[in-house]
């Protein structure tokens, strides 16, 4: 059943896929027999074990050889795949014939009437007759194929024992437990080999190295693989004036396909609604995966990214400046860098999140990188899914990134705090703090960082039970802003308003409003560019004011983007901190 797809005409109709989930095996040997193949899996036992078992992952055994007890199992490896099993019908041969040019009846070619089955047809009969039946096909979509089974381990080395004398020894001496019987040979290991992983040789040329032909007439090598730089402005927290126009080299829109020309179109529109997203946003806000992808082709046509600073990774729209007005502060960012929880807790949190089957993957070593699938890329319909860039402050814990700009938080208790048309919320400052806390104020952000956080990690460990918004109301008589030491450490509650859980909350707050560089401010002006706990030394990305150095320099901000590509798996700390001076923050449990 065909309809047209909702954002215009296509050039391929639409199906519908039945909801019947199939699982594919890849069988290493040749089929003929489909019951000895289910033989050599162990039989349909064991295959609705694997189909009925709580574990997706669950392996199916195959034997080479069933009968042969010393043989040694292959287990399969499942992959998770996106396929679509298709029924293809064509005419079949009644196997009745007649003389060509007469009228006779047609009379059975065979004498007991049989007809060839198809299966026993080879390779160039089943060609002849999809030949002869063009245009006679119907094609029926039987399900979606999620998981697939492939056998990719070595099997392990035979042994035939049908005619050896030991063997027949064995039988007459062992097996009978006759232990009188002396002289007895030592019977062969039960495994020969533990290697069951084929070496990668790799004798061949670089698949993604192809050859071609220059202008000159010269044969030349390209690495069709190569990382497409994309020169968008990524710019300091200082500069002086922000970018107006993309950047020169960056390449015409005309020469972009169309479906980059269709997503610059939405996000100028987008741009027209308010002048500064994050990309997990911008990807909630495009309608289809190709426009998704084409994002970061895009983005340099239409705006510009901070690199540090209260505003980094926002993509803000070109001539606007977040850092003129405080009306602007709620365009800031917040970003966060969360530890892996453990095996039991991780089981915890899948049973109530309703993403649980999108794991999280960590470093062995650092613990840091987090390698995320995007859910925005997974699923175009889900209502969650599109508001995942939205900070609600319930579960389920969004997976897809870890930024959060502040326009987009609705949890109530931070709402009221960051609004600024709350009565609660609290004044901005005076002079902006381009370095770190921008127009908010620095107990501000770390009253909303200590709580965002807080909710972050119980909800990796399946836990819902955070303190109320009751409980947590009197964080917000606090001041806005601190400016000293000695000032930090007066940070505390009336008694009356003290409780055991902002008590507790007050001495996260203290710690990470202590790590705001208020202190640091002209020592970061003096070391810049230089290696130590205040410079970066090796800088990441040249700035926009700084010549090329080298060949290798050019295009630093290009490689640069590359990377920031997916801002929200880059795990600093606290939007605008330096990454000297990140803390991490363990929370007690009650």
């Amino acid at each position: 059943m065909s309809h047209e797809h909702a954002g215009g005409e296509r050039t391929a109709p639409w199906y519908v896929v039945p909801p019947q989930d199939v699982v594919s095996v890849e069988h290493p040997c040749v089929v003929r027999n489909i019951d000895k193949a289910i033989d050599t899996l162990q039989g349909h036992a064991a295959i609705s074990e694997m189909l009925d078992a709580s574990n997706r992952d669950s392996p199916l055994t195959l034997m080479l050889n069933p009968e042969d007890v010393m043989s040694r199992p292959i287990r399969s490896t499942s992959k998770q795949t996106n396929n679509i099993l298709l029924k293809v019908t064509v005419l079949r041969r009644t196997g009745r014939r007649r003389k060509r040019g007469s009228q006779d009846p047609f009379v059975d070619s065979h004498e007991d009437g049989e007809v060839t089955p198809l299966s026993l047809l080879d390779a160039r009969g089943l060609l002849q007759r999809l030949r002869e039946d063009a245009g006679c096909y119907q094609v029926d979509v039987v399900g979606q194929v999620n998981r697939t089974h492939v056998f990719r381990g070595l099997p392990d080395f035979a042994y035939s024992t049908t005619s050896s004398p030991f063997i027949q020894k064995f039988r007459e001496t062992i097996l009978p437990f006759e232990w009188a019987t002396s002289n007895v040979d030592i019977i062969p290991p039960p495994a020969l080999s533990n290697n069951d992983v084929a070496f990668q040789y790799l004798y061949r040329q670089n698949p993604t190295v192809k050859r071609s032909i220059d202008p000159s007439g010269q044969v030349t090598t390209a690495n069709t693989q190569r990382i497409v730089k994309i020169p968008t402005h990524l710019v300091s927290y200082d500069i002086s004036a922000v970018p107006t126009e993309p950047q020169p080299n960056c390449p015409p829109l005309s020469d972009q396909d169309p479906t980059v020309h269709d997503t610059v179109a939405a996000l100028r529109a987008l741009f027209n609604e308010r002048p500064a997203w994050t990309r997990r946003a911008l990807r909630n806000k495009l309608p289809t995966p190709e426009r998704k992808y084409a994002l970061r082709i895009a983005i340099p046509y239409v705006g510009y990214l901070f690199r540090s600073g209260p505003w980094r990774d926002g993509i803000f729209k070109f001539g606007f400046d977040p850092r003129i007005s405080p009306d602007y502060r709620i365009y800031q960012t917040l970003m966060f860098r969360l530890f892996p929880v453990s095996t039991e807790t991780e089981g915890r949190e899948q049973e109530n999140d309703s993403n649980a089957q999108f794991t999280t993957t960590t470093t062995p070593l650092s613990g840091r990188r987090h390698t995320l699938p995007r859910l925005s890329f997974e699923n175009n319909t889900d209502p969650t899914l599109a508001r995942s860039h939205i900070w609600t402050g319930e579960p389920p814990l969004s997976k897809d990134g870890k930024t959060w700009m502040i326009v987009d938080i609705e949890d109530p208790i931070l709402a009221r705090l960051l609004d600024p048309s709350s009565p609660d919320a609290h004044p901005p400052r005076e002079k902006c703090d381009i370095y770190s806390c921008g127009w908010y104020g620095n107990v501000t952000l770390s009253i909303v960082r200590t709580i965002m956080r807080m909710k972050m990690t119980m909800m990796m460990e399946g836990r819902t039970d955070w303190p109320s918004e009751q409980e947590l109301l009197p964080l917000l008589s606090l001041p806005s802003h601190v400016d000293s030491e000695e000032d930090l450490n007066k940070l505390t509650l009336a008694k009356d308003g003290l409780g055991p859980v902002p008590s507790h909350l007050l001495t996260e707050i203290r710690a990470v409003a202590r790590n705001v560089p208020w202190k640091m401010d002209k020592m970061r002006e003096r070391f810049r560019g230089a290696a130590g706990p205040f410079g970066r030394g090796e800088k990441r990305v040249r700035w926009d004011d700084q010549p090329d150095e080298d060949e290798d320099d050019r295009g630093g901000e290009e490689q640069e983007q590359d990377r920031d590509d997916d801002e929200d798996d880059d795990d600093e700390v606290m939007g605008g901190y330096d990454e000297a001076e990140d803390v991490d923050i363990a929370f007690q449990k009650e």
